[in-house]
């Protein structure tokens, strides 16, 4: 319908879509969604890899998890460990900020 989701949010009338999208419910289905479609995407991976290399259960499940992962989260993982300086007391943080 529209190639862009901010040209609608930006000139709905009355800001109607802000609101739509700013509402509990819409919200939680949005993101019921969108882990159906990340689940939907490792499973494809991990049939795909364990096609091609039938005994290879790891390069499965990296497949599978590269399949997964969307571009805006591994730039996010990528940017966090890249740019911001460690420090001992940091590392406990982190690890807990990647498991959640």
């Amino acid at each position: 319908m529209f190639a862009n989701g901010r040209y609608v949010i930006n000139y709905s009338p009355f800001d109607v879509v802000y609101k739509l999208c700013k509402f509990a419910p819409v919200r939680l289905l949005a993101r019921v969604i969108d882990q159906v479609h990340v689940t939907h995407h490792i499973h494809h991976g991990v049939n795909y890899a364990l096609k091609h290399y039938t005994a290879a259960y790891l390069i499965a499940v990296l497949v599978g998890i590269a399949k997964g992962i969307n571009r805006t989260d591994l730039c996010q993982y990528l940017f966090f460990f890249s740019v911001c300086p460690v420090s001992a007391g940091m590392i406990s943080w982190m690890t807990l900020k990647l498991v959640m």
